[in-house]
Parts: C-alpha cells; sequence; structure tokens
C-alpha cells in the first residue's frame, strides 16, 4: 500500500492535490495498520522488524506531504487525531514508535497555531494528554527555534 500512495504523490502529485481526502484515508488506513500490528501485547514480535520498517516508511510517506505544506496543512490536523487516538488504545513497541513519530513531528510543523488550539479543544480524556506530551516533545526536541 505504502508503494501506491509514494508513487501516487510522487508521480501524480496534481491528481493527489485534487482528491486530498481520499489520499489521506487511505494514509489513514496505512498507519492504522501499522498502529495495531506494533502493539506490545500481539504475537506480532517475531516481524518487528518489518514493522518498525514499515513504520520507516509511513516516516517517508509523511515527508513527501510535507513536502506540499499549503495543500496538506489545512488537513495535518485530522492525521495528528488519528494518530492521537489510535495510540491511545494500544502500547506500541519501543522502537517502533521512534520509528513513527519523525513523521508525526513533521506533521505537526505543517500545522498553524489554530490547529493546535483545536486539538487542544476538540481532543478527549486520555487522547488530549497524549496530544500534550506529543507536543511538548515536539516543541522540545523537534521544533526549530533558531536556538543553536
Amino acid at each position: 500500500m505504502y508503494n501506491i500512495l509514494n508513487e501516487m504523490l510522487v508521480y501524480h502529485t496534481d491528481i493527489v492535490l485534487t482528491a486530498i481526502p481520499g489520499f489521506l484515508a487511505s494514509c489513514k488506513q496505512l498507519l492504522v495498520m501499522v498502529i495495531g500490528a506494533t502493539e506490545q501485547k500481539t504475537d506480532h514480535m517475531i516481524y518487528s522488524k518489518e514493522l518498525i520498517i514499515c513504520g520507516h516508511l509511513i516516516d517517508r510517506l509523511f515527508t513527501l506531504i510535507s513536502n506540499h505544506k499549503v495543500e496538506f496543512s489545512k488537513v495535518a490536523g485530522y492525521i495528528i487525531s488519528d494518530y492521537v487516538h489510535h495510540v491511545q488504545k494500544v502500547t506500541l513497541i519501543p522502537d517502533a514508535k521512534k520509528a513513527l513519530l519523525p513523521g508525526i513531528h513533521r506533521i505537526l510543523d505543517m500545522c498553524d497555531q489554530h490547529t493546535i488550539a483545536q486539538l487542544h479543544t476538540v481532543l478527549t480524556g486520555g487522547s488530549k494528554e497524549i496530544f500534550k506530551n506529543l507536543y511538548s516533545d515536539y516543541q522540545l526536541h523537534y521544533k526549530y527555534t533558531g536556538k543553536i
């Protein structure tokens, strides 16, 4: 599935940009499959290397999406919301989470202050706490502030 989404975004960008909701639905499905497969309680621990590679592929896909910031910035909050919602349900393998986070940080980089405020308001309970931790980690370790 990654290969199809990657090829579409690289070679058929104009088509993807006219059908962003459909493209994001496929991205969400891929993200949910990887999150569900990397749960610590499942028997997929023997496939952890392959799942970590899938996490890196999602990171690459989100990097390609972040190259089109103007077009995707309006829907970046939905990607973050989906990630937070599904991570709340499971406990991820630490290496898989480490592979997914750079891509999520790139999507957070596309969000403006209004989107961040909207996420703080719309998310409920545990999702809100996970988002607060994610956003504070993003601000501390990833966001460029101009300081060296």
